[in-house]
């Protein structure tokens, strides 16, 4: 079985997480919280398809997904200790895109790609948000792709990794990378820093208990255990990454099975 440590290390990551959520489960605190931000993610949640995963393929065209499939699953961190593995991941992943000779042109690509895959059940449900509240994409993948889909689809903003191109086109380097870890020094930014920065800009408090999280996988499993409630997605094609947050109900929610909860507790309150 290929990269079977790997995906051992992040089991045994992932599972700490347990009892964290069996206790939620149980409590229900979540049913009398108000929500007034939601974070979506976009690759795999938003968007049924995988932009970074996409952008790997137009790169390196069959060898692409197997590229992604040994990023995500590279949880060790040998190089800069003070380094989470998710903060290596995103670097990874960036020196992967700029070898493979990734360029600005694609990005648009990957905004049209990602329009097609839409998850409408979920697209449908935050359309009715109130106003008042606030709905931002946060994602790792590309900010231009996530800004553009939420000016799209009416929510408040998209922030994502930010892209530095030469003059060419050329990807040469990042402004910033979103992981599960800020480290100024190496423009990485959590996206709960991102969060708060949202809230402040809008004026609002910033609350993780009145903050509702939607993904698909557990690589913001910190997140998803401190906001006031988590809502996983579940596609038709399932990642391994996808598989462990469903296996061991590392959720509160399950968007297709809870829908009319979830409308309850983000569209009613």
């Amino acid at each position: 079985m290929d990269n079977i440590s790997e995906k051992l290390s992040i089991i045994v990551f992932a599972i700490r997480y347990y009892p964290i959520f069996l206790i939620r489960r149980l409590t229900h605190k979540y049913k009398q919280m108000q929500f007034n931000l939601i974070i979506v993610d976009m690759d795999g949640t938003i968007t049924k398809n995988h932009t970074f995963k996409e952008g790997l393929k137009k790169c390196y065209e069959f060898k692409g997904e197997k590229i992604y499939e040994d990023i995500i699953l590279n949880s060790k961190n040998t190089v800069k200790r003070r380094l989470s593995p998710d903060n290596m991941r995103m670097k990874t992943g960036l020196t992967a895109l700029i070898h493979g000779g990734f360029r600005r042109k694609f990005e648009n690509e990957l905004i049209d790609s990602a329009f097609k895959n839409l998850n409408s059940n979920l697209v449908g449900l935050l359309d009715k948000v109130n106003k008042k509240k606030e709905v931002i994409i946060i994602s790792r993948s590309s900010e231009t792709i996530a800004k553009n889909i939420a000016y799209r689809l009416g929510f408040s903003a998209g922030y994502g990794s930010i892209m530095e191109y030469a003059k060419n086109g050329a990807l040469i380097g990042a402004l910033r990378l979103v992981s599960d870890k800020s480290d100024d020094a190496e423009f990485l930014l959590a996206k709960e820093t991102l969060a708060k920065y949202h809230m402040e800009k809008k004026g609002k408090t910033f609350s993780l208990e009145k903050t509702a999280y939607i993904g698909n996988d557990i690589l913001d499993l910190d997140l998803m255990s401190k906001v006031g409630l988590t809502i996983l997605v579940k596609n038709e094609k399932i990642e391994f990454a996808d598989k462990i947050a469903h296996f061991f109900k590392l959720y509160d929610l399950d968007l297709k099975k809870d829908y009319n909860e979830i409308k309850r507790l983000i569209l009613d309150k």
